[in-house]
C-alpha cells in the first residue's frame, strides 16, 4: 500500500486531536461538563488507539488494515457522539479525515481481496 504513511499522518493528526480535546487545551470546558467524564475517558482510549495502529500499518499492512478498519468506524461514532449529544463538536476537521481514512482502507483491502 503506497499511502500507508498518509494515513499514519490522518491518524497521527486524529489522535492528536483527541489528545488536546481530553486534556482541554482545544476545549478548556470539556472537564467541566457534569457527568462528562466517562465521555472523556472513552475519548483518551480512542487516542491511543488512534496512536497505536500507527506502528501497525507501517510494518504490517494487511493488519494494520483491517485494525485501523476498526479504530476509523469507532473514531467516527465518538466524534458524531460528541457532537449530537454533548453539543461539542470535535471539530468537523476530525470528520473529514477520520472517513477519509475509512474509505481509503476499505478501497484498500476491497482490492487487495479482489486480486486473489
Amino acid at each position: 500500500m503506497n499511502g500507508k504513511f498518509v494515513i499514519a499522518g490522518f491518524e497521527s493528526f486524529i489522535g492528536l486531536m483527541f489528545f488536546l480535546f481530553v486534556f482541554g487545551v482545544l476545549i478548556p470546558y470539556s472537564r467541566t461538563h457534569e457527568g462528562f467524564e466517562a465521555f472523556v475517558i472513552v475519548v483518551f482510549f480512542v487516542c491511543i488507539a488512534s496512536f497505536a495502529g500507527i506502528p501497525v500499518i507501517i510494518k504490517k499492512v494487511a493488519k494494520g488494515i483491517k485494525l485501523l478498519i476498526i479504530i476509523s468506524v469507532i473514531q467516527i461514532g465518538t466524534i458524531i457522539y460528541s457532537t449530537i449529544y454533548t453539543s461539542i463538536s470535535l471539530f468537523p476537521v476530525d470528520l473529514a479525515f477520520a472517513m477519509a481514512v475509512l474509505f481509503i482502507l476499505v478501497y484498500s483491502f476491497w482490492q487487495s481481496k479482489k486480486k486473489y
